[in-house]
């Protein structure tokens, strides 16, 4: 049987999730950013019909082409943005399992969860 894992080490597995999640959103982000900033000169895309009538990217001269299948479809961003929550949410309820004179030294999830709705002023 193995030992039961203390607070510390929940709180740094939570810790270990959101951290996963905010990766995986900061690339569907980054992707999503990247084919705006192509589409602001979209009169200048060019279709590559190299995969069905209208292909799987649009290029532009100079090789910028915007990849759409490295574009999260919309359910697969939702999914993603709410595990982040979820994963937030499970580092919260972890830091409240820490007895404080052990939180001492560590960073609580706020530094790591921040929102709009409850950054600290």
């Amino acid at each position: 049987m193995s030992p039961t894992k203390d607070a510390v080490e929940l709180y740094q597995g939570a810790l270990q999730g959101v951290d996963k999640a905010k990766l995986l959103v900061e690339h569907m982000v980054a992707n999503i950013r990247d084919a705006a900033r192509k589409l602001e000169s979209w009169k200048e895309l060019e279709v590559a019909a190299t995969q069905g009538a209208a292909g799987n990217s649009l290029s532009m001269p100079m090789g910028r082409t915007i990849e759409w299948n490295n574009l999260p479809a919309g359910r697969e961003l939702e999914r993603a943005l709410a595990e982040w929550h979820r994963a937030c949410r499970d580092a919260h309820s972890a830091w409240k399992g820490i007895p404080t004179p052990r939180q001492i030294g560590l960073v609580a999830p706020g530094d790591f969860c921040q929102t709009a709705g409850n950054r600290l002023s």
